[in-house]
């Protein structure tokens, strides 16, 4: 039994160093992977469901904020200088998710 719990806490030491060491090589790796879904969200494919998902779940807009998604094809395309919906504040009402009214995100 003291070799088993042993072995667990060992693992769990080193799954600790390991994530210390390579955090900004995870923390670079998951924004890339969070950008290229971003880059493919056109509001009707499965992955922008997952993305209006997160944003609604966790209270976010974007990878780092709302200005992530100037950058993306979806912004561009639209042309009407605003982000997802899913980026709205849950208490404002009337949010159309512009970007001259960040307040709202």
């Amino acid at each position: 039994f003291l070799a088993i719990i042993l072995v667990i806490f060992i693992a769990e030491v080193s799954a600790f160093v390991l994530g210390f060491v390579y955090r900004e090589k995870v923390k670079t790796d998951v924004q890339g992977t969070m950008h290229s879904v971003f880059e493919k969200y056109d509001g009707k494919n499965p992955e922008s469901t997952v993305v209006d998902y997160l944003q609604e779940q966790l209270h976010c807009c974007g990878v780092k904020n709302y200005s992530d998604w100037t950058t993306t094809q979806w912004f561009n395309s639209t042309g009407n200088n605003s982000v997802p919906l899913s980026c709205c504040r849950q208490d404002m009402k009337n949010c159309t998710g512009r970007l001259d009214q960040p307040q709202e995100l």
